[in-house]
């Protein structure tokens, strides 16, 4: 399900871009982003692991998991039973970095975008529980 991203590659470039710009749920790309921002971006590799998410043949979405063990699953396609399998294979095949105090939980953690209501019902039939919300501090 999974396919490694090669930030390098010009058609993952392409690709990468194709998948934001249908990206429907979002925390921090929230204005418009032009291709050549979008690609210093991907080749400057900002993340741990990131992989295309393929799903009987079509890509439908990436994740990625960042140096602070966060997991982001963004998917073009919206079904709870695929945010849970992708869930359940990263923690199955990938390790959390240990933890760092103050810095680095030693879980994985997930943040949701407040309307994604498929992830949140996906990591609350998984059985995982929200430790936090959090706020971006700019008047609306």
């Amino acid at each position: 399900m999974l396919i490694e991203i090669n930030p390098n590659n010009k058609k993952h470039i392409l690709l990468l871009f194709k998948i934001l710009k249908k990206r429907e749920f979002n925390i921090s790309n929230i204005s418009e982003i032009k291709f050549e921002d979008h690609k210093k971006f991907v080749k400057n590799n900002p993340y741990r692991l990131w992989y295309f998410i393929n799903l009987e043949g079509e890509i439908i979405g990436t994740t990625y998991i960042t140096f602070n063990n966060e997991i982001a699953i963004n998917l073009t396609k919206h079904q709870i039973n695929i945010y849970a399998k992708i869930i359940d294979q990263i923690i199955k095949d990938i390790n959390p970095l240990p933890e760092i105090a103050s810095v680095r939980n030693k879980y994985f953690s997930i943040n949701v975008p407040i309307n994604n209501i498929y992830l949140e019902k996906s990591l609350d039939e998984l059985g995982y529980k929200p430790i936090q919300t959090s706020y971006i501090l700019k008047k609306i």
